[in-house]
């Protein structure tokens, strides 16, 4: 195996853990959401079908955002 072989197989392991961490993180905080049975279920599926768009539409649209009142907002 010659260098640039060997960093492209490097590079392809890296990027390959790093999508799997990413959908696992993803699933852990829908697991542990507050949201309802059948959302949650929805979002693993999500994430389970298409491992990348799911996990980055869970972390841009799906989380639970909190509420921030008025009062705190003029702080």
């Amino acid at each position: 195996m010659d260098g640039s072989s060997l960093a492209t197989s490097l590079l392809v392991a890296v990027v390959g853990a790093a999508y799997v961490a990413f959908a696992i993180l993803a699933l852990t905080r829908i697991v542990g959401s507050t949201l309802d049975p059948l959302r949650t279920l929805a979002w693993v599926v999500a994430v389970v079908v298409a491992p990348f768009l799911g996990s980055l539409a869970w972390f841009t649209l799906g989380r639970p955002r909190p509420v921030v009142s008025a009062a705190r907002l003029r702080r």
